[in-house]
């Protein structure tokens, strides 16, 4: 059990990679100063992101392109801050999102451990505005 986990943390990890070397998506920036940020991801360990849109929309459809998962796909976006995907031993996924990396993490955390999921780990942490 302990070498599949390990396994799909690898697959999700190189996933992420491979979606931030593919990228072709040009960061748009919404007249505001506002940027967004979102994570796709599916029950089968896929997922995408994209940052720096300039709307909620162009996120998660920018974000569902690099997760090239069929079926239910679930989304977490942000304006304005950070999104973090994560995994626990147990294969608890999820996501959520915060104004600061911090918040991110604590949220999702315990989003995790709440589901019952044991010692989480962190697959991708998104900034909306890519600094």
């Amino acid at each position: 059990m302990n070498a599949l986990r390990n396994v799909r943390f690898a697959v999700l990890t190189l996933v992420l990679s491979a979606a931030g070397a593919l990228a072709t998506v040009v960061p748009a920036h919404a007249a505001d100063g506002d940027t967004y940020a979102a994570i796709v991801f599916s029950a089968n360990g896929k997922y995408g992101y994209a940052r720096e849109q300039a709307s909620k929309d162009d996120a998660i459809d920018n974000a569902k392109v690099q997760c090239q998962a069929t079926g239910e796909l679930t989304a977490v976006w942000v304006k304005n801050g950070y999104v973090v995907l994560a995994i626990s031993d147990n294969d608890v996924v999820d996501a959520d999102a915060g104004r600061t990396k911090e918040e991110a993490i604590q949220k999702v955390t315990k989003r995790i451990q709440d589901a019952g999921g044991v010692n989480v780990h962190i697959v991708a942490i998104v900034n909306s505005d890519a600094n």
